[in-house]
């Protein structure tokens, strides 16, 4: 916004310059005359190549009266001004109301009213993309000029009234363009403020207030709905000119429906600029901004990802983070994420460099608590994110069904690990992350769900071998045919690990303790595809120290509707397969190794 800043002196400079040559010409001198000149004078100070179409107009008495139309500026590679460089603006008319007589005897003017109407501003990139901004008017009004000591005191700006302050009012719409023409972003500005200044009249601007202040903001980007996100902020603002800081109170922002409110302070005198804040909020809901989200078109990405193939365009490279030096604290109550609610969140933002913290990041839900330490490191591209946690006596039951609403699995979940994945370059890559969890799940149940099925049948089956029931295929297939209405299957203890890469979960130690059995395991499940392939081992608890009664179990498929069976191979290669081939073999009078003992072999549900 430098170059805006410098653009806005530019505009004063040329009313000045335009008010002072009406005040030392003749009242009837025709200015449009000298519109070449002001062009030329304009071009060699600046560098950009000027265009003033006029009229320019100017009253003198009883107060000037100055208007301007037509004027372009755009710069072709003579740009004097760094910020300048690449950019063009243009505006239809200008105009301002000067009281200046008799106040010029005293070295001073009143601005009355100083206006710029329709705006257009562009900014063009390297790689050829373009910012545009279109400003429908913006417009200061009853503002005080003193000169009378330039040497010492330079220009003295203030409000002709102090009491009443300067009304301060912008339009403007903000719009980002790729480098093909395409829209990327259009963000509308409404901006209202009353301008209030805190220094002696005869003083140089030292402090500015802003009372009242607001600012809607409408956001419009391809992964918004309808209209964008709309967004309004109202705030006291203090305007420290000397130390280059702003502090912001009592502020209101409000986006999607939801509120919060705080404080923030920015310091703009180091090298990166300094941000505090501490922000509330309560019986928040995350549902609007989901809402506005806007699925995306694959067959577009798609056919997109094929032309860029096609035509061998590099992906647009991630950038580094800004670098701010933060520090920030947020605190919401009563939360909801989708059908996740939190009772409470608190966390803490830190960082400096283009690196950043949230550490610690506490929320308390569904009866338990987690801590989260949470760091970006954004010094190079893609950023590289990292996150600790450790979760306390969090309800899996009520956590599932809000979140994914399957009622699958219950118990108090304690759970501690980390991860890391490159971040902050488009969306993420599953297969990068890395990292590893430890989790105790106490007091669980696993129902409704294949998994909690072939359990039963495991446990059902080893329970009738161990005691001595299988005496005929009739016995066999009893054993198979659990009630479901046992469709649950509960155990007191459940502890596991994961290693997590290449976008494969790895589980190499499972431990499950349930009243009449326990059960152990290893495997894996594949993240991208949701696809497992895992192995169990069911004991009797009675009988798990001679390690004769278990029942080896195949798990593979959709995660969420996998496939079961008990394995046929390592339960007739065990000890306790060796049990029911002996009663088979009795049972089919020692054909169980003909056509007739192999056909009914498959036919078994195991």
């Amino acid at each position: 916004m430098k170059a805006l800043k410098i653009l806005l002196g530019i505009f004063i400079s040329i009313f000045i310059l335009v008010i002072g040559a009406g005040l030392a010409l003749n009242y009837f001198l025709d200015l449009n005359k000298y519109i070449p000149t002001l062009e030329s004078k304009l071009e060699a100070s600046t560098g950009l190549v000027w265009s003033i179409e006029g009229p320019i107009k100017v009253g003198l008495f009883p107060g000037a009266n100055l208007s301007v139309e037509g004027i372009s500026a755009e710069d072709k590679g003579n740009a004097k001004v760094a910020q300048l460089k690449g950019q063009s603006f243009a505006f239809d008319s200008a105009h301002a109301k000067v009281a200046w007589f008799p106040q010029i005897m005293s070295k001073e003017i009143v601005i009355k009213e100083f206006a710029l109407d329709k705006l257009r501003y562009a900014k063009r990139a390297n790689d050829g993309a373009v910012q545009n901004l279109r400003l429908q008017q913006i417009a200061l009004q009853d503002i005080y000029v003193g000169f009378a000591d330039m040497k010492k005191q330079g220009l003295i700006i203030r409000p002709n009234n102090t009491n009443k302050g300067i009304g301060l009012n912008l339009n403007a719409e903000v719009e980002q363009l790729s480098k093909t023409g395409q829209s990327l972003s259009q963000m509308h500005i409404d901006f209202k403020a009353n301008l209030e200044v805190e220094t002696a009249a005869s003083t140089p601007l030292q402090k500015l207030t802003m009372t009242n202040t607001q600012i809607n903001l409408v956001l419009k980007m391809p992964q918004f709905k309808g209209d964008g996100l709309d967004t309004k902020i109202n705030a006291d603002v203090v305007l420290d000119l000397n130390a280059k800081a702003a502090a912001l109170t009592n502020v209101k922002l409000t986006a999607a429906g939801e509120e919060l409110r705080g404080k923030a302070h920015v310091n703009f005198a180091q090298s990166q600029p300094r941000i505090t804040f501490d922000f509330n909020g309560k019986d928040l809901s995350l549902d609007g901004l989901f809402a506005l989200m806007a699925v995306g078109d694959t067959t577009q990405t798609a056919e997109k990802s094929q032309d860029e193939a096609a035509t061998n365009k590099p992906a647009k490279p991630a950038k580094p983070l800004p670098k701010f030096n933060v520090d920030g604290h947020i605190v919401l109550s009563n939360l909801k994420v989708k059908n996740i609610l939190l009772d409470t969140v608190d966390l803490k933002i830190k960082g400096k460099d283009g690196a950043y913290n949230i550490a610690p990041l506490k929320a308390a839900l569904y009866g338990g608590d987690a801590a989260l330490n949470i760091s970006v490191q954004g010094q190079s591209a893609p950023a590289k994110c990292a996150v600790e946690f450790d979760v306390k006596g969090i309800m899996l039951g009520g956590l599932l069904k809000a979140a994914a609403n399957k009622d699958i699995l219950d118990g108090a979940l304690q759970t501690a690990g980390n991860m890391a994945v490159p971040c902050l370059a488009g969306p993420i890559d599953v297969s990068a992350v890395k990292g590893v969890i430890n989790s105790t799940i106490s007091n669980g149940v696993i129902q409704k769900w294949n998994v909690s099925k072939v359990l039963n049948q495991a446990q059902s089956v080893a329970k009738a071998l161990a005691d001595g029931q299988l005496k005929d295929v009739a016995s066999i297939q009893n054993a198979m045919n659990v009630n479901q209405g046992d469709d649950r299957f509960e155990f007191t203890k459940m502890i596991a690990n994961i290693t997590l890469e290449n976008g494969v979960a790895h589980n190499s130690l499972l431990d499950m303790q349930a009243p009449l059995s326990e059960i152990s395991g290893d495997g894996q499940l594949d993240i991208v595809k949701s696809l497992i392939d895992y192995n169990l081992r069911l004991n009797l608890s009675k009988t798990k120290d001679n390690n004769k009664y278990f029942v080896p179990i195949k798990l593979s498929g959709p995660l969420l509707k996998p496939s079961y069976k008990i394995d046929t191979q390592k339960l007739l290669s065990s000890q306790l397969g060796s049990k029911l081939k002996d009663k088979l073999s009795k049972e089919l009078d020692g054909k169980l190794d003909g056509a007739l003992g192999g056909e009914l072999l498959k036919a078994l549900p195991f």
